[in-house]
């Protein structure tokens, strides 16, 4: 069947004087750059977005946040509970880069209920460890999604850090 579909459209190419081989070539190849475009992303595309986090500022934020921690079951606990929104979260939140928006429609709520989880869980943690009388520092410099809604993304984007580090420390 295949042979015959590409006898027909030799065929087609040179009884009517259709697209020649090469015009095709480079229509597909555009088409497959457009894809490409579509979707990879690169950390170079996020740069620059409003209230971005850059990864230093997430390794140098986690590090605080680990460090408060220590050994307190209470907030490891909450840690726990960090983590599985984050997740829960992040998993909407890349594919959101491939998907149609039928789907994205579709999983807007769902998408939304798991970041409003996230910033829960850090308010949680930070409310824990303040009221062990550590300051909790990182919470602020995530910013707060009340005053700025733009701060949101940012949690949203500290949340795609915890799984990416958890993702590489799971080998």
């Amino acid at each position: 069947m295949i042979l015959a579909a590409k006898l027909n459209i030799m065929h087609f190419v040179e009884n009517t004087g259709g697209p020649d081989a090469e015009s095709c070539k480079g229509a597909s190849a555009n088409r497959k750059q457009e894809r490409v475009r579509e979707v990879i992303a690169q950390y170079a595309d996020y740069a620059g977005c409003l209230k971005e986090l850059p990864f230093e500022d997430c390794v140098r934020i986690h590090g605080m946040m680990v460090e408060e921690i220590g050994n307190d079951e209470t907030a490891l606990d909450l840690y726990a509970d960090l983590l599985e929104a984050a997740l829960d979260y992040v998993r909407i939140r890349a594919e959101w880069t491939i998907r149609p928006q039928s789907w994205k429609m579709e999983a807007d709520a769902r998408r939304t209920s798991y970041h409003d989880s996230v910033i829960s869980s850090v308010n949680y943690l930070a409310r824990c460890l303040r009221q062990q009388g550590k300051p909790a520092a990182w919470r602020d410099e995530l910013g707060d999604p009340e005053a700025d809604k733009g701060y949101r993304k940012r949690i949203g984007d500290f949340a795609c850090f915890l799984a990416y580090i958890h993702g590489i420390n799971g080998r």
